[in-house]
């Protein structure tokens, strides 16, 4: 059996292998998920022995669980949406234009992730309290996209300019517009990489919990890692 052979046998192999040990933690999570608890408490690593949907049940009667998704799912949808719609053109233009300050305004983008949360969020607390944004899924939001916003910023610019500036060229010379140039040029040839950036934006709002736990102060604004955090806090 030749060399190239074996490869194209073995690392197909070997992927699948990396895939289904890493999809392995989710799917023993799937199935814990319909066992009863006392199944789960006296022998955790087994098979389970019976599934049942009571935990899904219990769930959906525990009170403020179903706001908090629709809290979490929107919070997570509109600071995604704010980030794209800032982060997109602002990498577009430091990506393709030069202007004094260019690179460190780069170096900018990251600088306030050396600072731990908890330094950043008097001043961010601050001006949501001078806004009227405090208790408010607004405030959430804007905590968001100000969190994703400068590693964002940084992938963007980054994308964009991996892609050959003789398509835009192209464009130009058809009388397309900067507006044109990005919608209909940078945006599709790149759709799978800014689709992957903006589901990891997603990821991080419908997860992150300390600002969340900061802004919200009643049921109404609550967020499901803060529910979670709750539920925790009173069964230990």
């Amino acid at each position: 059996m030749s060399r190239r052979l074996r490869a194209h046998i073995w690392l197909p192999l070997f992927a699948y292998a990396i895939g289904m040990f890493m999809l392995l933690p989710i799917l023993w999570l799937l199935i814990s998920a319909f066992r009863p608890e006392y199944d789960i408490v006296s022998a955790p690593y087994s098979l389970p022995e019976k599934l049942t949907l009571g935990n899904f049940t219990q769930l959906l009667q525990l009170p403020g669980f179903v706001s908090s998704v629709r809290n979490s799912f929107l919070v997570a949808l509109l600071a995604t949406a704010f980030t794209a719609g800032v982060a997109l053109p602002t990498g577009y233009l430091v990506s393709r234009y030069s202007f004094p300050g260019r690179v460190f305004f780069r170096s900018l983008a990251i600088i306030g992730y050396l600072f731990a949360p908890a330094v950043l969020a008097l001043p961010y607390l601050q001006i949501l309290s001078r806004v009227g944004l405090i208790d408010s899924l607004a405030g959430i939001v804007f905590t968001h996209v100000a969190f994703c916003l400068p590693f964002s910023l940084s992938l963007v610019d980054l994308i964009f300019r991996s892609v050959p500036i003789s398509l835009e060229q192209v464009a130009m010379l058809d009388g397309s517009g900067l507006r044109v140039r990005l919608w209909r040029v940078l945006v599709p040839v790149t759709r799978f990489q800014i689709g992957g950036l903006m589901l990891l934006v997603f990821t991080i709002s419908w997860k992150e919990f300390f600002f969340a736990f900061l802004v919200s102060s009643s049921v109404g604004t609550r967020t499901l890692p803060v529910l979670q955090s709750e539920i925790d806090r009173k069964s230990t």
